[in-house]
């Protein structure tokens, strides 16, 4: 009987240190969010709200600036703001060189849902806003589709 208090002693013991260590490591190092602000249009107006968000550090800025682009794809949380691209939009590849991102899309990028009221233009310059707000090192973003490169007539769609 006392061989097993004493095994229970040291189990409960051993939680609670593992536990102290998991918390320590928790504080010191932190839980590597951060908040970020993706840009959606309003239902009700033209207007652009924005969406703060909690996303998980990346090792580099491209993978940072990729797992942004996936949140702005999987759209808004509030129902008063609309998507910005049609649902199966997908990012082929992504580069950041010297400011400029190249960011590359399946084709599904082009073709509008019925019930969207964005263009392209209008969907690649909320992209636009969502990843220079987030990330002001890229200056210019050029896009392109199965890498095509687009040739877009507003300005601040691809710089």
């Amino acid at each position: 009987m006392r061989n097993l208090d004493r095994t229970n002693l040291v189990l409960a013991g051993s939680l609670a240190l593992l536990l102290l260590i998991s918390g320590g490591s928790y504080f010191i190092w932190g839980n590597h969010l951060e908040e970020q602000v993706l840009f959606f249009p309003s239902h009700q107006n033209a207007e652009v709200k924005g969406e703060a968000r909690l996303l998980p550090r990346k090792k580099t800025t491209e993978k940072s600036i990729e797992l942004l682009v996936r949140e702005l794809f999987l759209g808004p949380f509030s129902i008063d703001y609309m998507p910005v691209v049609p649902r199966d939009s997908k990012i082929r590849s992504i580069l950041l060189r010297d400011g400029t991102l190249y960011l590359d899309f399946n084709i599904d990028i082009v073709f509008q849902e019925s019930a969207s009221s964005l263009s392209l233009e209008e969907s690649l310059d909320y992209i636009s806003r969502s990843v220079t707000f987030n990330f002001p090192k890229v200056r210019k973003i050029i896009y392109s589709v199965n890498g095509n490169q687009l040739q877009l007539t507003s300005e601040s769609a691809g710089d």
